[in-house]
């Protein structure tokens, strides 16, 4: 955890200093490049992070069963949000923010998001508690914490947090590397962030009318 808080409160404060100066100009991206180049090269060596290289064949299988996983997820959760209240998502003003640097700092985020928080829970932490008490402890442990550390959580959203720490955790297991969840959770966390910003509504929200 103090990995993960070390690396995603400098991104917040950037963040929210572009937003408040010169928003004109997406100046924290290339400073987040660095922060997260920074924390790349910090934890890179612990052998727990499992951040190997993998065969082309690996690659391909993780990213095919992961992709499928996650679209499934989204609709199943829609249909959930029928029956079951779910919590309603806002983005707040920021109208005078240019599009070119929203869509810039929404891309920077989801990657910087994508390489820190699978770091911290799908290395650092999984890796330890999946050898101790093996994968499914690991997971409800791990997605139990993934789901606290973000903002939207409440308590009827955690089976999805934890399906979704499952997917990126058993991917993770079985390719030995943390690599195709990172990819996996940017491409999640780039689809979330545009969602909500584009259409105003979370990923599990249906379309109005729909």
């Amino acid at each position: 955890m103090l990995v993960l808080l070390a690396a995603t409160i400098p991104r917040n404060i950037v963040l929210f200093a572009n937003l408040r100066f010169r928003p004109d100009v997406p100046w924290a991206v290339p400073v987040l490049g660095v922060v997260l180049w920074l924390f790349w090269r910090s934890v890179r060596g612990f052998p727990d992070l499992r951040a190997g290289n993998l065969p082309v064949r690996t690659w391909a299988w993780s990213l095919l069963a992961g992709t499928v996983a996650l679209v499934a997820l989204v609709p199943g959760l829609r249909v959930v949000s029928r029956f079951v209240p779910l919590p309603v998502q806002q983005m707040p003003d920021l109208a005078y923010v240019p599009a070119t640097t929203m869509a810039a700092l929404l891309l920077m985020s989801s990657l910087f998001a994508g390489v820190v928080e699978e770091s911290a829970f799908r290395g650092l932490m999984q890796a330890p508690i999946e050898r101790q008490n093996g994968l499914p402890i690991a997971i409800l442990i791990t997605g139990t914490m993934f789901a606290l550390v973000h903002l939207d959580f409440t308590p009827i959203l955690w089976p999805y947090y934890l399906a979704v720490a499952a997917i990126y955790g058993t991917i993770t297991h079985v390719s030995g590397s943390i690599l195709p969840a990172v990819v996996l959770h940017t491409l999640g966390n780039v689809y979330s962030n545009f969602t909500l910003w584009l259409y105003g509504r979370a990923e599990w929200q249906a379309a109005p009318g729909v």
